[in-house]
């Protein structure tokens, strides 16, 4: 499971998050990142509620990003190219430039889902997602990698017992 850091938080949610440096501190420990972008008269702008730090253009070609246009002008103008994975919305599900499905919490999940935020609601089974974007990538990338060890040992034990069966057939075909 995919497991995309929301503005950089990394350990849950943060003062500093949404800045150029938490979000790079987050793809350097090997998370996908969710940034809200906006675009002024002035350029390319990070901030959840508001425009507040400046980037450059070539800040966000990074293939780790998944890019939330706070407003149409974000849109209009990144939408297009399509290295980047866009999206838009109001609220409910949005869908990205590369055909996920960026889905409220709570809402039914698909295989091309990403959940949003699970911490927020219980019970909601995040198994049938894609991935997940989230303050807290850390907890959950524990989560997953248990879960991935469980499947591993299972699959394994499988394809033992598989090469064994077919030991058993060969052998007894030549007696």
């Amino acid at each position: 499971m995919l497991i995309i850091s929301h503005r950089g938080n990394i350990n849950g949610p943060s003062e500093d998050e949404n800045t150029p440096d938490k979000i790079t501190e987050a793809i350097r420990r090997g998370f996908d990142v969710e940034v809200d972008v906006w675009v002024t008269n002035e350029g390319f702008c990070l901030g959840h509620d508001e425009p507040m730090f400046r980037i450059n253009y070539s800040f966000l070609l990074n293939p780790r990003l998944w890019i939330h246009c706070k407003n149409e002008q974000a849109l209009i103008e990144l939408f297009l190219n399509e290295k980047l994975n866009v999206f838009w919305h109001k609220e409910g599900i949005a869908i990205t430039s590369a055909g996920y499905l960026f889905t409220a919490p709570g809402l039914p999940l698909i295989s091309k889902s990403i959940a949003v935020m699970p911490e927020l609601t219980q019970d909601w089974n995040i198994k049938a997602a894609y991935g997940i974007c989230t303050d807290y990538p850390f907890k959950y990338s524990k989560i997953c990698k248990k879960t991935l060890l469980k499947k591993l040992k299972l699959l394994s034990r499988k394809l033992f017992q598989r090469y064994w069966l077919n030991q058993e057939t060969v052998i007894m075909q030549k007696y």
